[in-house]
C-alpha cells in the first residue's frame, strides 16, 4: 500500500497561513505526517507520541513530575528536557555523531515550541495538533513561535531514559473533525464549535477543559469544581 503524500499544496497552505512567508519560502519546508492530537511538539521532541506535554490544567495534558516547575518560563522547559537526560549546549544546529539535539523556542520569555535537529540546519517539528514536518532551524517559525533560545543534546544511547521516566499515561482520543453542537449554559442552549476529547471514559471540551454530558439534544457543560 502506497504511503500518502502529505506535502501537497493544499496541506502546505494550511501551515503557511499560520506561519507566513518565512515558512512558505523555506527550501527545507516539507510535511511528512498526517495531523494528530495524540502528541504535540514538546512530546515529539522528547521522544514520545502518546501524550500532549503541556502545563495546561486539563486532565489529558502531562508534564514531568515535581520538582520540575510547571509553568511557561523558558527555564522550566529546559528543566523538563533535563529530566529526560538532555543537557544544554551551544546554539550549533549541526548534527553531532552519537547525539540527539533539540532546539527550544520562546516568545517574550515564555516557551512556545521544541523541534528535533535531524540534519545540519534542519529541524523536524510537530506543529501542535496539526501535521509534523521539516523546516530550517532559525527564524522561519518566528511569526507563531518566536525565536530559538536554547539548544540541548543527549547521547543517543541514553534515549531509553524517556521510556523509563515518562511513567504510565492513559491515552485519549479525539473526534476527527471540529463539530458544531448545542450546549446548555445557565439553562440556555447556544451553538458552539469545538472538539470533544474522550479521556478515561469521560468527555471534555478541548478549549476550556470542562467535562460535558453528550445527549441527542446537545451537550451539557459540567462546571469545574
Amino acid at each position: 500500500m502506497q504511503a500518502m503524500d502529505y506535502n501537497t499544496p493544499n496541506f502546505r497552505q494550511l501551515l503557511i497561513d499560520k506561519f507566513g512567508k518565512a515558512l512558505e519560502n523555506d527550501p527545507n519546508f516539507k510535511l511528512t505526517s498526517e495531523p494528530t492530537y495524540r502528541h504535540n511538539c514538546i512530546a515529539f521532541a522528547m521522544g514520545m507520541e502518546d501524550r500532549w506535554v503541556d502545563v495546561a490544567q486539563v486532565p489529558w495534558h502531562w508534564w514531568p513530575p515535581a520538582p520540575i516547575p510547571k509553568d511557561e518560563n523558558q527555564e522550566s522547559l529546559v528543566k523538563a528536557f533535563e529530566y529526560f537526560g538532555f543537557e544544554r549546549c551551544d546554539m550549533n544546529d549541526q548534527m553531532e555523531e552519537g547525539y540527539d539535539k533539540v532546539l527550544l523556542y520562546s516568545r517574550e520569555g515564555k516557551w512556545t515550541h521544541a523541534a528535533l535537529i535531524t540534519r545540519d540546519g534542519v529541524c523536524h517539528s510537530k506543529f501542535g495538533e496539526s501535521f509534523d514536518g521539516e523546516h530550517s532551524a532559525g527564524s522561519v517559525l518566528e511569526k507563531e513561535y518566536g525565536l530559538p533560545f536554547q539548544m540541548m543534546k543527549r547521547e543517543k544511547e541514553k534515549a531509553n531514559l524517556t521510556s523509563k521516566m515518562k511513567g504510565v499515561f492513559d491515552g485519549h482520543c479525539r473526534v476527527s473533525q471540529k463539530l458544531q453542537f448545542k450546549v446548555e449554559v445557565n439553562g440556555r442552549l447556544i451553538m458552539l464549535e469545538d472538539f470533544l476529547i474522550m479521556y478515561k471514559g469521560k468527555v471534555y471540551l478541548e478549549r476550556c477543559g470542562n467535562e460535558v454530558i453528550v445527549s441527542r439534544t446537545g451537550v451539557q457543560i459540567i462546571p469545574k469544581s
